[in-house]
C-alpha cells in the first residue's frame, strides 16, 4: 500500500476512488465532516469495531437498515482500515486502538492437555474423569480473569465440565453462511460458550460437590493454590452447609442460599487477597478458619411453621375429608362464658367449646372433642363425657 498523506484531501479522495466506495456514502463523508485520512483513521473506537462507523456513515432511507455484509460497506471498510493503517504507521495514538487482528488465545489446547498431564503427575491419587475435569472453556477463563486481575468469582453455570463441553459441541445447531461470515468479519471467537445447568432446588450436597470438585481441579491445574487447601476449604464450607440445626425451629440453608453463600465468600476471599497482597493459598486458609465470613454467609435459617393440619407444600398425604363444624363462637361469647381455667384440648385434640356451652350443633360430625374440660388434680381435662357445667353432678 503506497503511503497515504495524513491531512490532504486530495489523497483521501483518490483512496475513496480506488476502494469504489458509492458516491452517496462518500458525499455523506464530506458532509459529516470526513474530509482527511486522519479524521478517519483516528475515529475508530477504542474496542476496534468498525461496523457502528460503517452505519453512521452509510447513508440511508429512513427506517431502511444498513446491510453489513453488502459490496458498498465492503469498501467502506476496506478504507477505514487502510486509513487506521496509515495512522498506526506514523505514530498516532491509535497503537492503542487495536484493530480487530485474530490475537493469540491466552491458552492454546496443546497447554491445555499439558496441564491435564501435570495435575496427574503433582495428584497420582486424584482420578479425571470427563465429569470432574474442567473444560477448556473454563480453564482458560480463569486463567485470562487471573492473570488480568479481574477474578473474583466463578458462577456456578461457567464451571463446565470437559463431558459437558463436548455435549454441547457436539449437539449445538450449525451455523448459517451469513452468521458464519458475519462472526469472521467481526473477528468474535467463533466458539461458543455452554453453560452448565443448575437446579434451582433440590438436595444441596451432590450439586454442591459436583461444582466445588470442578472448582478445585481448575484451581489445582492452574497451580494457583494446592489441591489439599482447597479440599479443606471446601470441606470447612460443606460442614457448615449441610450440618442439620439443634434447634428444631431452624433449617439449614438450601440450595439458592448456598449459591449466594459461595458467592460472598469467594468475593471475600479475593477482596482479602488483593487488599492484603496475600497468595492464594493463605487468604483461603484465613477466610476458612480465621473469619467468619462463611458462618454468617451458611447460618441457620428459621423454618416456616405451618397451621396445624395444613399440608406442607410437596406433601402427598390426602388432605383429610372437610367435615360439616360448627361457625367459629362470635367474638365476646366465649370471654364472658367459658372460665378461664377450662382447658382447651385433651390428648392432643381441641375440645368443642361450643358444644361446653350447648350451642353445638354438629353433632358427631364435629372435628372438635364433645367431652369437659374441667381440669383434674393432675391438671389434665377432666375428658368425661359431659359438659363443664355438668362436671360437679356427675360421677367421676
Amino acid at each position: 500500500m503506497t503511503s497515504l498523506a495524513l491531512d490532504d484531501p486530495g489523497s483521501f479522495r483518490k483512496l475513496l476512488t480506488e476502494c469504489a466506495v458509492p458516491a452517496p456514502t462518500v458525499a455523506n463523508l464530506d458532509v459529516l465532516g470526513y474530509k482527511t485520512v486522519a479524521f478517519l483513521g483516528f475515529a475508530i473506537p477504542s474496542d476496534g469495531q468498525c461496523d457502528e462507523l460503517i452505519e453512521k456513515i452509510t447513508p440511508r432511507e429512513l427506517g431502511e437498515p444498513i446491510d453489513l455484509l453488502s459490496p458498498g460497506a465492503a469498501s467502506l471498510r476496506r478504507v477505514i482500515r487502510q486509513c487506521y493503517e496509515a495512522c498506526h504507521g506514523q505514530g498516532g495514538p491509535a497503537k492503542d486502538l487495536a484493530m480487530p487482528v485474530a490475537s493469540k488465545p491466552k491458552l492454546t489446547l496443546a497447554e491445555y492437555k499439558e496441564l491435564k498431564i501435570k495435575f496427574s503427575e503433582h495428584f497420582p491419587g486424584e482420578l479425571l474423569t470427563p465429569e470432574s475435569t474442567p473444560s477448556y472453556i473454563f480453564i482458560a477463563n480463569l486463567k485470562e480473569q487471573f492473570e488480568s486481575g479481574t477474578w473474583s468469582w466463578t458462577p456456578w453455570g461457567h464451571r463446565i465440565s470437559e463431558h459437558a463441553e463436548i455435549l454441547f459441541q457436539e449437539n449445538r445447531k450449525p451455523r448459517s453462511d451469513q452468521q458464519l461470515l458475519q462472526r469472521m468479519l467481526n473477528q468474535q471467537e467463533l466458539l461458543d460458550f455452554p453453560e452448565a445447568a443448575v437446579p434451582s432446588g433440590g438436595p444441596v450436597e451432590p450439586v454442591l460437590l459436583r461444582f466445588q470438585t470442578l472448582m478445585a481441579n481448575a484451581l489445582a491445574m492452574l497451580q494457583l493454590v494446592h489441591l489439599i487447601v482447597i479440599k479443606k476449604f471446601h470441606h470447612k464450607f460443606n460442614e457448615l452447609a449441610l450440618a442439620a440445626p439443634c434447634d428444631s425451629s431452624l433449617r439449614a440453608p438450601n440450595l439458592q442460599e448456598v449459591l449466594a453463600a459461595d458467592k460472598a465468600v469467594w468475593m471475600a476471599v479475593t477482596t482479602a487477597m488483593r487488599d492484603n497482597s496475600w497468595s492464594l493459598s493463605d487468604t483461603m486458609s484465613e477466610i476458612a478458619h480465621c473469619r467468619q465470613d462463611m458462618q454468617s454467609a451458611l447460618q441457620p435459617r428459621p423454618r416456616v411453621q405451618h397451621p396445624v393440619g395444613t399440608p406442607k407444600k410437596g406433601d402427598n398425604a390426602v388432605a383429610p375429608k372437610k367435615t360439616t363444624t360448627s361457625p367459629p363462637i362470635k367474638k365476646g361469647t366465649h370471654l364472658k362464658d367459658w372460665h378461664e381455667s377450662w382447658l382447651r384440648k385433651h390428648h392432643g385434640k381441641g375440645i368443642c367449646m361450643r358444644w361446653n356451652l350447648s350451642k353445638c350443633g354438629s353433632g358427631d360430625t364435629c372435628r372438635y372433642a364433645h367431652v369437659c374440660p374441667v381440669p383434674k388434680a393432675d391438671g389434665t381435662a377432666c375428658g368425661q363425657k359431659h359438659t363443664a357445667r355438668a362436671h360437679k353432678s356427675a360421677p367421676h
